[in-house]
């Protein structure tokens, strides 16, 4: 038995539209250290931004070229691993552990032998490629191998095996209800964004010369790409709650307060330069509570996963001896 599993289809498209959108970051960015930052501090605004937009294009770069380079050789009594520059094997006799994570975004293995180790996240691959390595990886390798299986079976494994999304499954609390994802939501969420950021750029361009202002939209286009792009196209569904939704309202409290905030720290920066900056204490209060009220749901997440995982772990082993059968 041979199987290849290569990147994502959908990566090679995003590393275009997203090398594109960075490209026009450092052309805005170079325009508006031009025609806005003063001439002393313009040397410094170059090296930063353009700095951040080289090592985030670096990046960009790297991702087409795994896209064209990286593959994943799966095999009855071994696994190679093709990366861009170097080639691993490790034969399942060798691995000694197996360690399953729920994170990043659609859940990872990391495999170690004696010597060596492989990380595989299963978000770069098709859906089905990700189950087929999954239940190989659960078939061919010992019990005692295995580590935090329980945890995984529960949110990536099941769910993914019951024919849903890659996207970690959050359990369901009393108040939870489920949302349907899908691309035309997400257009639904960022276009107004777009929009009106657009809007306060242009204002602030022609009312006040700041063309850097203008930069504005580029990052939300690109973001909404990004997030639209990594959306299947049946969509994915995400359970919401109350906490959910204030941690929204939170976030997207601080987002609308941004723009004149920095408006107004810009006007009183002409006055003393310490004004600007206690202009902006406001925007930045708003992060420790968003922060801790993201780890207090994460936690009450964390238990209930925990309670159910040994559930999901028997409904696993249940469905898997029925499609063995």
């Amino acid at each position: 038995m041979n199987m290849v599993l290569r990147l994502r289809k959908g990566y090679f498209p995003l590393g275009i539209v997203v090398l594109v959108a960075l490209l026009a970051m450092a052309a805005f960015s170079y325009y508006a250290a031009i025609t806005d930052v003063p001439a002393d501090r313009r040397a410094y605004f170059l090296i930063l931004t353009l700095g951040v937009w080289g090592f985030m294009t670096c990046l960009d770069l790297w991702l087409l070229l795994a896209c064209w380079r990286e593959q994943l050789l799966v095999q009855d009594d071994r696994m190679i691993r093709q990366g861009v520059f170097s080639t691993k094997e490790l034969s399942w006799s060798e691995i000694v552990e197996a360690r399953w994570r729920v994170i990043p975004a659609g859940g990872s293995v990391v495999l170690k032998t004696a010597t060596d180790k492989v990380k595989v996240a299963f978000s770069n691959f098709e859906r089905e490629q990700s189950l087929f390595l999954i239940r190989h990886l659960w078939k061919v390798l010992p019990s005692f191998v295995h580590r935090d299986w329980p945890l995984f079976c529960y949110k990536i494994a099941l769910p993914m095996s019951k024919s849903q999304s890659l996207a970690p499954q959050v359990e369901r609390g009393p108040h939870e209800n489920k949302v349907r994802i899908t691309r035309r939501r997400w257009d639904w969420y960022f276009l107004p964004g777009i929009l009106l950021a657009a809007a306060i750029g242009v204002y602030l361009w022609q009312m006040f010369g700041l063309s850097r202002s203008l930069i504005g939209p580029i990052p939300l286009i690109a973001l909404w790409l990004f997030v639209r792009w990594g959306t299947p196209k049946q969509g994915m569904i995400v359970p919401t709650s109350p906490e959910d939704r204030q941690w929204i309202a939170w976030f997207s409290l601080t987002l609308l307060s941004a723009f004149p905030l920095m408006y107004i720290s810009k006007q009183l920066e002409k006055q003393h330069p310490a004004l600007g900056f206690v202009a902006l204490l406001p925007l930045l209060a708003f992060f420790p509570v968003i922060i801790r009220m993201g780890v207090r749901k994460e936690r009450r997440q964390k238990k209930r996963s925990l309670e159910a995982a040994p559930a999901a772990v028997e409904e696993w082993e249940r469905q898997e001896a029925a499609s063995g059968s």
